[in-house]
């Protein structure tokens, strides 16, 4: 390397590190091998004013909000106010992501109203201090906190436990003895679920079958990518946790279908089959990472062994994208009966003593045989669900 060359990478290196220090992400991620961020995206959707999905569902709501507001302004009755708040907090996008969630919603409130009931009937008479207010406070927390931090699915009850409870029992500078504000919450979100559930059941229902194809579709395109060529472990990581992402939440959404009512649930061997579906990509993103992986810490590799294993790994990348596309491929045979391939099998002839670069083809193989059985029967499994 001459002077001026030596000049230029050095400056490279400087401005490298002032952009790191002022935090540029691009550069950061740079520094890490990982992927640029992505651009900061628009105040709204590409399609938000082509799909009508997002005008159905702006209408819905508005509607639940403003027959909940009609109902109790007619009533004169402020204190179910929070029927309007549910409309706002429960309506998702799917019918059986929102009556879920308003479930929980629902059984959070009464679970709450319960407890303070008890506390106000049972204990503030006897609290004299600051102390037995905590000793009153403490548990509900510790149990609100707990249930809030678990699983997503009932996440959501343990922060509607939490704020019926100290709505009703901290809402004064004093032990109040009014049974009337969690029993008038209740009723308010009795009314916004009714309201809610009512009118997204009978206009224009949305199933979330259709969100958990597009998340079963991404999880197998992020498959595809990994299969390619990230020269990267960052990029190899960032892809497999994308794949488990998208397939948790198709296994989330899969388990709210119990949610929705007959009309619009898929039936019993359609749900049955997706479930058949979800496990067998789960085996095939399970094999497609090791792939990835062995193909990581194989660093030195001869030319032509190298050049086979990409382009092994490109055909089942573009198998994936047929299969996606839902053009024929020939990686599905049902049979599974295909010869292993061989990457650099000449390779292997050649140098016979290397027995480390035998035991990596032999793996390859065999990894490569357990990929293409895996996807013939999920492209057969898919046929039959569609």
């Amino acid at each position: 390397m001459n002077a001026s060359a030596a000049l230029g990478e050095i400056d490279r290196v400087l401005d490298a590190l002032a952009a790191v220090c002022q935090g540029d992400p691009k550069v950061i991620a740079a520094c890490r091998g990982e992927a640029p961020p992505p651009p900061p995206t628009a105040f709204l959707v590409a399609d938000a004013w082509t799909n009508p999905e997002y005008a159905r569902f702006a209408f819905k709501t508005s509607l639940a909000v403003m027959l909940c507001y009609l109902f109790y302004i007619g009533l004169d009755w402020p204190g179910i106010h929070t029927c309007v708040i549910t409309c706002f907090y429960v309506a998702l996008s799917s019918v059986a992501e929102t009556l879920h969630k308003l479930s929980l919603r629902l059984m959070g409130c009464l679970i709450g109203a319960l407890l303070s009931y008890g506390v106000i009937l049972y204990a503030f008479p006897h609290i004299q201090s600051i102390d037995g207010l905590i000793l009153v406070i403490v548990p509900v927390t510790f149990a609100s906190a707990w249930i809030y931090l678990g699983s997503e699915r009932s996440s959501y009850l343990g922060l509607q436990v939490a704020l019926c409870f100290y709505l009703a029992t901290l809402h004064d500078f004093g032990p109040s003895f009014d049974l009337g504000i969690p029993t008038e919450r209740l009723i308010g979100i009795l009314v916004g679920n009714l309201a809610l559930a009512g009118i997204f059941i009978a206009l224009w229902p949305v199933s979330a079958e259709g969100s958990i194809r597009q998340h079963f579709r991404a999880a197998l395109a992020k498959m595809g990518e990994l299969l390619g060529e990230p020269a990267e472990p960052a990029a190899v990581a960032r892809l497999d946790d994308g794949v488990n992402t998208e397939l948790t939440a198709a296994g989330a959404g899969l388990e709210l279908l119990i949610f929705e009512p007959t009309q619009i649930r898929p039936q019993g061997e359609r749900r049955a089959a997706a479930q058949r579906l979800m496990s067998l990509c789960e085996d095939l993103h399970l094999t497609a990472a090791l792939l990835a992986q062995q193909r990581l810490a194989a660093t030195v590799l001869p030319t032509p062994v190298a050049t086979r294993v990409r382009q092994e790994d490109g055909l089942r990348a573009q198998a994936i994208q047929a299969f996606l596309d839902r053009r024929p491929t020939q990686l599905a045979d049902p049979a599974g009966s295909g010869p292993a391939p061989q990457p650099g099998a000449e390779v292997v002839s050649a140098t016979g003593e290397d027995s480390w670069l035998r035991g990596f083809l032999k793996e390859r193989a065999r990894l490569y045989r357990q990929f293409d059985d895996q996807f013939a029967v999920m492209s057969l499994e898919a046929i039959h669900a569609r």
